[in-house]
């Protein structure tokens, strides 16, 4: 069976009442994780965007803290970790500068830990990997913003 194109789909759940709406957001929430963690954006954290980006700061801080350092094997999976997580919460928001700042965060926290190996190629190749990212989102934004954000990538630096 294949999956019907967004417009069909728009076309019928326009003809559904609220009751049958609810029932079928709940019903897909309960299939997928990710559902469920949408649905809870848009809910309750899409209409202040500020305090969403400071928990997801506060969350990203956590995950550093409780990363194990031992070996790079378990740095390089904690950052993979903390990757997917900030770009799951990114996407859900849609929103650009939420993911500048996001990844500008990153790499600050990345820099500011200390690692087993500080001359590692993968540690390297991430930071740079995510100030790509940042160099392709900043046209993209206001031109105070990109203003804002490119002082703090001035400051950051190089990172090897």
């Amino acid at each position: 069976m294949k999956a019907a194109r967004l417009p069909e789909l728009k076309k019928e759940l326009n003809h559904l009442t609220e009751k049958e709406l609810l029932a079928i957001c709940l019903r897909i929430t309960k299939y997928k994780k990710e559902n469920k963690e949408l649905l809870t954006y848009l809910l309750f954290e899409a209409e202040n965007e500020e305090r969403y980006i400071e928990n997801l700061k506060t969350e990203v801080d956590l995950l550093f803290g409780s990363m194990e350092v031992r070996s790079i094997r378990d740095t390089r999976k904690g950052i993979r970790r903390i990757i997917r997580f900030i770009d799951k919460w990114v996407k859900f928001s849609g929103k650009k500068p939420t993911a500048v700042e996001l990844r500008i965060h990153f790499c600050q926290q990345l820099k500011a830990k200390t690692f087993p190996t500080r001359q590692n190629f993968y540690l390297s190749y991430i930071y740079r990997s995510q100030l790509n990212k940042i160099d392709k989102l900043m046209p993209k934004l206001h031109e105070d913003l990109q203003f804002d954000y490119q002082e703090l990538l001035d400051e950051m630096g190089d990172y090897f």
